[in-house]
């Protein structure tokens, strides 16, 4: 049986139980999708995501 996983968040692997439980079956696909809204600047020119962190997120997935 395939097995779909929506990421959050949480990108943890070692102690994802649900994580763990779609890796059981035969197959798993992954999704992830990204916030535009992270990277639009608020009235005061502040974004949610900075360059150093999304690199970090994008490492994270690669790693996941």
């Amino acid at each position: 049986m395939a097995t779909l996983y929506i990421a959050t968040n949480d990108l943890r692997v070692e102690d994802n139980p649900a994580l763990l439980e779609a890796a059981e079956g035969e197959r798993m696909g992954i999704i992830y999708c990204v916030d535009s809204d992270l990277f639009r600047a608020d009235r005061y020119g502040c974004k949610d995501i900075g360059r150093n962190r999304w690199r970090f997120l994008v490492e994270a997935l690669h790693d996941f």
